[in-house]
């Protein structure tokens, strides 16, 4: 009784989950995410590229998307959200990870920003048409380092914002 319960309130969930309005962000083929793509020094694995369609294919949807991404240490989870970051860029949107700390935070800016490469460049001289700017956003930022990511993040020049709690603000505008 408690398991077909819980199998029909999951069912009721998903189905009240799928009436809720979001904006579709289908692939944009030519953009940041087929640039970064060419420039990846391996190929993703079978398993990647299915996890990769079927989240472009939520993207793409009217309504919200809801799934948890998990693998072992190592299994490619950073790419895969980082090209799912970037399909969201590439349609005209802003993405923000939340990371539990600062030190996982500014790793995965580091990380982001190694990936991408020169695509990491938007806004500076010379940068790629295609290129978005990987920002950090934490609480023990100074406040003149603040003050310039908060200015990114509410311009729109920062496409991707890695940051904690601190992302959650009243002072953030996207």
């Amino acid at each position: 009784d408690e398991a077909l319960l819980l199998q029909l309130l999951l069912l009721k969930r998903k189905d009240e989950l799928r009436a809720l309005n979001a904006t579709s962000r289908p692939h944009k083929a030519g953009g940041l995410l087929d640039a970064f793509d060419a420039r990846l020094p391996f190929e993703l694995t079978a398993g990647q590229k299915n996890v990769a369609r079927e989240i472009s294919d939520d993207l793409s949807a009217s309504h919200p998307m809801h799934r948890l991404l998990q693998g072992e240490v190592g299994s490619g989870k950073t790419v895969i959200a980082l090209r799912a970051a970037l399909n969201v860029i590439d349609s005209g949107g802003q993405v923000a990870l939340l990371a539990p700390t600062e030190v996982l935070a500014a790793q995965h800016q580091r990380t982001f920003n190694k990936l991408l490469g020169d695509l990491a460049q938007g806004g500076m001289l010379g940068s790629s048409e295609t290129s978005t700017s990987v920002v950090l956003l934490t609480g023990s930022q100074n406040a003149a380092t603040r003050r310039e990511a908060l200015a990114q993040i509410k311009s729109g020049a920062a496409g991707l914002v890695v940051g904690t709690h601190a992302l959650l603000g009243d002072a953030v505008e996207f």
